[in-house]
């Protein structure tokens, strides 16, 4: 899968989050009498400083290009050490970038000012904040739920006007479609670096009743023979999960644990076997060794999640905003100097 030790790295930081999103591998379906029930077969676990110590290798680290804190189930600012591992990474290798992903909605401003000082503009090498802001103040908890607008947008402000590089990121359904325009004028008042919009596959494999996809977007339908494009490998990018283990990548460990596509769980632990032999204590060269397994197979008998995200013909996130964007118009790119005046 991978020749050599990536140089990328996408951590996810913690498998807790303040939201509750509908059709998240973090939780079941909802339940009429109980409500949102958190995923049983989800490992819980938030990794500290000291942890990351111990699983990162400091050689590799000197070395790498940019750190990524995404992940799968988990809100990255969850993490209590969050701007001290960011910290600790500068320290390592002082050139090293980073991006992040968040619903905008924990912590104080005061906290999101502190952050920014990790996010600043580099022309060479771009850091950046994602916001997953999914409509305005009347829509975006539709979604996010248990997300609140008015500190979202309080962290927002504080984080810009502190000059960390802010990317408005929109998924769009039907109740929300008809606010992209106003939702990237605001984005873009407010300082924002850039603003996108994309379709999410999860109304299709979990389907909900009140949750549909927007009206103006068709399904981009793939023909003929699957061949993939593994996303981690063409950006080089390695995934560490919040239980220490190196995975093959963010779609693999995401679907890993249930409940969305049980065929696709029950493939992925026949196929990889024994999760514990992932551990980062292993080392990187044994885990790169281990994905062998998962690529081996992309020419004869590619794995379903290997199909359904990184197949030609099928719809990740990148093909989706190029979809989107062409009837919402192109995300805008305003210049650094004008988003600080």
């Amino acid at each position: 899968m991978f020749d050599k030790w990536p140089t990328k790295l996408n951590i996810e930081l913690s498998t807790a989050c303040n939201a509750a999103c509908p059709q998240c591998s973090r939780y079941l379906d909802d339940d009429p009498e109980l409500g949102i029930v958190e995923n049983p077969n989800l490992p819980q676990n938030t990794l500290t400083l000291d942890v990351l110590k111990t699983l990162i290798d400091h050689e590799w680290l000197k070395q790498a290009k940019h750190v990524k804190f995404e992940g799968t189930h988990g809100e990255p600012t969850m993490a209590k050490d969050c701007t001290d591992i960011l910290r600790w990474f500068r320290e390592v290798n002082p050139t090293i970038t980073f991006a992040l992903h968040t619903n905008g909605s924990t912590r104080n401003k005061e906290w999101w000012r502190e952050l920014a000082q990790f996010f600043q503009y580099n022309p060479e090498h771009r850091n950046a904040v994602t916001f997953s802001l999914d409509g305005m103040e009347d829509t975006n908890h539709i979604y996010r739920r248990r997300t609140v607008w008015k500190k979202i947008m309080e962290n927002a402000q504080a984080f810009i006007d502190a000059g960390g590089v802010a990317v408005w990121d929109m998924i769009v359904f039907a109740h929300n479609e008809h606010q992209v325009l106003k939702a990237r004028k605001l984005a873009k008042s407010m300082g924002f670096y850039s603003f996108g919009v994309k379709v999410s596959q999860r109304t299709l494999i979990r389907p909900i009743e009140w949750l549909k996809q927007p009206k103006t977007w068709k399904e981009n339908q793939g023909t003929g023979t699957v061949k993939i494009n593994c996303i981690g490998k063409q950006f080089d990018e390695l995934f560490l999960s919040a239980n220490g283990l190196y995975m093959p990548c963010c779609f693999i460990n995401e679907n890993a644990y249930g409940p969305a596509m049980p065929s696709t769980q029950k493939e992925i632990e026949e196929v990889l076997g024994d999760f514990s032999q992932y551990h980062s204590s292993h080392g990187l060269d044994h885990a790169l060794e281990l994905f062998h397994r998962v690529s081996d197979r992309w020419e004869t008998n590619p794995m379903e999640i290997c199909k359904n995200m990184c197949g030609n013909g099928h719809w990740p996130d990148r093909m989706q905003q190029k979809q989107v964007s062409e009837v919402w118009a192109e995300p805008f790119q305003a210049r650094w100097k004008q988003s600080v005046e």
